[in-house]
């Protein structure tokens, strides 16, 4: 049952950590996460917590579940967002023999549907960072060039009053070696890659991207976890406060 992948009652637990979300180098969020895997059923589940104030001051929790196959494309990925007594939740549920997938919505006032044909293959969006490269183990990456990748958003918040778009995410890869750099007085490796929105520039008979504000992650290892994220001007907007590998191998 489709059901069944948010459950990881019989998975391993492979990874753990921690994010600090930082604007304007204060810290205003933090995320909690774990990796779960199950050998059997060839399926890896992200689980994840986001928790801060929203601009309103009140606490904002927000729960992610993101399961994917062994190919990285998502199986069944939830949302659930808390704050005061409003409470919503968000499921995207895959069927790949058929192609489809489909978005459930409720909230304390509403219930809503939606079903979709996926015949490509995309990412859905979330706002857990530990979710949020997942796309790129989903097909061979392109050294050479800019590759794009399509990304599924959702802009309901507290209500379902906004149809689901289709993005396209521009990523190319800045280093060619792995990166050194110091993190917390230890020193780590990263890949660093470059996102943007994908935009077509139609002043030129070739389409090729605009300029646009970009992000640099800083990528670990391991199933595309990212170690940092800066923004164009070199600004701190993300940082890994601890990351465990409970793999007995590593």
């Amino acid at each position: 049952m489709i059901g069944d992948h948010f459950n990881t009652e019989n998975f391993i637990i492979i990874y753990k950590g921690a994010y600090d979300y930082f604007q304007e180098k204060r810290k205003y969020a933090e995320e909690i996460f774990e990796i779960y895997k199950d050998s059997q059923n060839h399926l890896l589940t992200f689980k994840a917590e986001v928790s801060g104030r929203a601009p309103t001051g009140e606490f904002l929790i927000i729960n992610v579940i993101y399961s994917i196959t062994e190919s990285f494309s998502p199986i069944a990925v939830r949302v659930k967002k808390t704050m005061g007594k409003q409470t919503t939740l968000e499921e995207y549920l895959f069927d790949h023999t058929t192609n489809t997938m489909r978005y459930r919505f409720e909230s304390n006032k509403m219930l809503g549907e939606i079903n979709l044909a996926t015949k490509q293959k995309m990412h859905i969006s979330t706002p857990s960072i530990s979710t949020s490269l997942l796309f790129l183990k989903s097909k061979k990456f392109q050294n050479a060039t800019v590759n794009t990748y399509k990304t599924l958003i959702s802009d309901n918040q507290w209500d379902l009053n906004h149809n689901l778009r289709l993005e396209d995410i521009s990523v190319e890869r800045i280093s060619a070696t792995p990166l050194n750099f110091s993190l917390k007085d230890q020193n780590i490796e990263a890949m660093v890659y470059r996102l943007s929105k994908f935009e077509y520039d139609n002043s030129t008979s070739k389409n090729q991207p605009k300029d646009n504000p970009y992000l640099d992650f800083y990528l670990s290892k391991y199933l595309t976890v990212p170690y940092k994220i800066e923004d164009s001007l070199g600004g701190k907007i993300l940082e890994i406060r601890y990351f465990n590998s409970l793999e007995k191998s590593e």
